[in-house]
């Protein structure tokens, strides 16, 4: 029975224990009294201190769901205990042995376990091993990457009391740094290229220059031509920057650009025409693969421009048209113009004209083949197989 006795100053609480004695015919009571008052204070106390604890603790859960971590200790009858939030990242549920297990390091491999364990065992007293990542399989087989400290906790006498370690998903973090990290070694890589690629293009446009000196002496003529083929070198570069990439590109976006760039650059020298690109099977190429099939196009072009109209009026529609094509491992090209065609008795395997010196020569460059034809007009199929 408690009463609480009250004063000017504070309320005190008493028990009050009543016993029942029979002494020969007669019933007495006994009573006691206790002050109980710091008793009645004490477990008060200890139950705000519980509750306060049940919010520390959902708290904390709460934090460490939010931010993906866990926190675990090991006392020193190596027993387990993790926060609940490790359930989440390692995505399984609790069982009842888990306090006997280093799950954590259950869902490494064996080389990474052997790696941990070697440097705990080298930590002095109070010796941190910090911020070290680790890749995780989970029971679902997706593979997660953790960020973990250890720490061997010693007392005083420096006996080892208790391991606590901190585990941290970094998963996404992780996954965000190897794509930067990627993508810097295809820049640098891509750089490495691009200054390769533009000398071999010099070098290219130099011997074209050498050899239409051969041809021509006409310097005008030279300087013109010239220009279109470095028209062809900008169409190029200005694609291969834009995409992701670096080391093939889609043809049917390609050439569509190299379609409106021809016609935008040639409109200067030459009266209107039209140049159309049809992919019917769409396909991606190597640079390897589109910088001499660019030239090639490009000699066509300009062959058809200086030749193929002469004598129509200004009234006359002047078509360009290519083609593309896959098949089986092949790629295949289909060049033609509604021009005047080729002469009756034309053999470009023979002729000495340098644009077509330069189409065999590249040609030969793809491994390629090819056959060129009058049908209202010139065509000229190219044939060469695509790179793995």
């Amino acid at each position: 029975m408690g009463i609480h006795k009250s004063s000017n100053r504070h309320i005190q609480k008493l028990r009050v224990i009543y016993q029942r004695l029979v002494v020969g015919d007669r019933n007495l009571w006994v009573a006691g009294i206790k002050d109980v008052t710091e008793d009645v204070r004490i477990k008060q106390k200890i139950l705000d201190q519980n509750e306060e604890l049940k919010i520390l603790h959902d708290t904390l859960n709460d934090v460490e769901n939010s931010n993906k971590f866990s926190v675990q200790y090991v006392d020193n009858e190596g027993r387990y205990y993790w926060s609940s939030s490790i359930y989440d990242i390692l995505e399984r549920e609790p069982r009842d042995d888990d306090e006997y297990n280093n799950i954590v390091m259950d869902a490494c491999d064996d080389e990474t376990v052997e790696l941990i364990m070697s440097k705990v065992n080298r930590l002095g007293p109070n010796e941190l091993l910090g911020n070290h990542e680790i890749e995780i399989t989970t029971e679902n087989g997706k593979t997660k990457y953790l960020l973990i400290n250890i720490k061997n906790v010693h007392n005083s006498k420096g006996e080892l009391v208790q391991k606590s370690c901190y585990a941290r998903d970094i998963t996404e973090e992780y996954l965000m740094r190897e794509s930067l990290i990627k993508a810097n070694e295809e820049k640098t890589i891509l750089m490495k290229d691009s200054h390769h690629r533009i000398k071999n293009n010099l070098n290219l446009l130099l011997r074209f220059i050498s050899l239409e000196e051969k041809f021509s002496d006409d310097y005008e003529e030279i300087l013109n031509v010239t220009k279109k083929r470095i028209s062809s070198f900008v169409v190029f570069h200005e694609n291969l920057y834009k995409i992701s990439n670096f080391k093939e590109m889609n043809i049917s976006e390609y050439f569509d650009k190299f379609a409106k760039a021809s016609e935008s650059f040639y409109k200067h020298d030459y009266e209107s025409f039209n140049l159309k690109f049809i992919c019917y099977d769409d396909f991606k190429l190597s640079n390897d693969e589109l910088v001499p099939l660019t030239l090639i196009i490009n000699e066509l072009v300009i062959n058809t421009l200086k030749y193929a109209f002469a004598g129509f009026s200004k009234d006359y529609s002047k078509n360009i048209g290519l083609t593309a094509t896959r098949k089986d491992d092949c790629a295949e090209f289909h060049y033609f113009d509604n021009g005047t065609g080729l002469a009756s008795n034309f053999d470009s395997e023979k002729s000495t004209g340098l644009g077509w010196v330069i189409i065999r020569s590249l040609v030969s460059q793809l491994n390629g083949s090819y056959e060129v034809y009058s049908d209202n007009g010139m065509h000229f199929k190219i044939r060469f197989p695509l790179s793995d």
